[in-house]
């Protein structure tokens, strides 16, 4: 019944429409055949939109839409499915629904990598080394689809046998540009995924950059950025990620170059990671999976009860010393110097936004 959601959004139906109407509901065929002038006033839609939308109703043809999906194997994946990203269901302007093709997978481990399409062959030099090591360490690569380098980092994954997310700025069933062809059929072909927020038939427009790069930071649990030049729309991606509390790691390059301005500013102002090899990204992230299932309290020798209380709830959430206090009913200066403590021991360690995490 997804498709019929399909219909409304490429009639003219925002997803925020979609979410007024179907957030606690999934009756999308019967609104579809049912909705008239006043449904639409609800919406707050001028006439003139109006109008627009009950004629292309009457003209559209289902069986195009009907056939288009299925010859590609796009699946419509709406909020209320089980499959729908985790990350994104957090955006103040959230999709109500997303254009897939092929296999989405967990998010947990995802890394977006992101550029300035004013770029060098020093950001090649340095994917072709970081992207087969972040392969090796199971990390799962993100990128925007964009020409040069975006690409290059999908080719560069795809060559290395692994999972790679192409988001893409047009509607699913677009190749832009026209030059990376053989790469979409590629991305299919392997079974990776192509994934789109647009409605059918939308071609690219200046402003659907910045609705791509957010769906980007926020899918991504973590960025990486190789050239960031002045006015690059990697910014936006770089600066949405930080307010998200996500790390992101920038590799520095040579302070006279315009594409490394902002990146190596950015390190200087220890608001990004300065990044020269993996070990980089894994001093944040090291053995993740050990910490996950190995690094509990009862492999660790504490001082006291105290102590231990404090690194499970630490090892449960992030959280301020504050916050620690209050949820164990703890003196503020018992649990700052056993905060201290367990820093010294390695423990935990306190990151720019003054949280505590394992």
């Amino acid at each position: 019944m997804s498709k019929y959601l399909c219909y409304l959004h490429y009639l003219g139906f925002s997803h925020k429409n979609l979410f007024k109407i179907f957030e606690n509901n999934r009756e999308y065929k019967i609104y579809f055949e049912n909705f008239t002038y006043k449904d639409l006033q609800n919406l707050w839609f001028n006439p003139e939109k109006i109008e627009k939308i009950l004629e292309k109703r009457n003209s559209l043809s289902l069986k195009k839409i009907d056939d288009l999906l299925l010859n590609l194997k796009v699946q419509i994946i709406t909020y209320h499915d089980s499959e729908y990203p985790s990350g994104l269901k957090n955006i103040p302007n959230k999709p109500f629904l997303i254009y897939l093709r092929w296999c989405l997978r967990s998010d947990f481990n995802l890394i977006s990598v992101v550029w300035s399409r004013k770029w060098t062959k020093y950001s090649e030099i340095i994917l072709e080394k970081l992207i087969p090591d972040l392969i090796k360490s199971n990390f799962w690569i993100v990128s925007g689809w964009a020409f040069w380098v975006d690409s290059l980092s999908h080719k560069i994954t795809i060559s290395n046998s692994w999972y790679t997310i192409s988001v893409i700025w047009t509607s699913i069933e677009k190749c832009y540009p026209a030059s990376n062809r053989e790469l979409y059929d590629k991305i299919i072909s392997s079974w990776w995924a192509i994934l789109s927020i647009f409605p059918l038939w939308t071609w690219w427009e200046p402003y659907n950059f910045p609705i791509r790069n957010e769906i980007i930071a926020w899918i991504s649990l973590w960025t990486i950025i190789t050239e960031a030049w002045e006015n690059s729309g990697t910014l936006i991606t770089a600066f949405l990620a930080l307010e998200l509390n996500k790390d992101v790691f920038v590799v520095p390059w040579d302070i006279t170059r315009t594409t490394s301005i902002w990146s190596n500013n950015l390190i200087k102002d220890w608001l990004w990671k300065l990044t020269i090899c993996i070990d980089d990204i894994l001093e944040e992230y090291w053995n993740i999976w050990f910490w996950n299932y190995s690094r509990n309290s009862d492999d660790i020798e504490f001082e006291d009860q105290i102590e231990k209380n404090i690194y499970d709830q630490v090892y449960q959430e992030s959280s301020s010393s504050s916050s620690i206090a209050q949820k164990l009913d703890l003196d503020i200066d018992i649990v700052n110097m056993k905060l201290s403590i367990l820093e010294i021991k390695w423990l935990i360690k306190l990151d720019i936004w003054w949280t505590y995490r394992i």
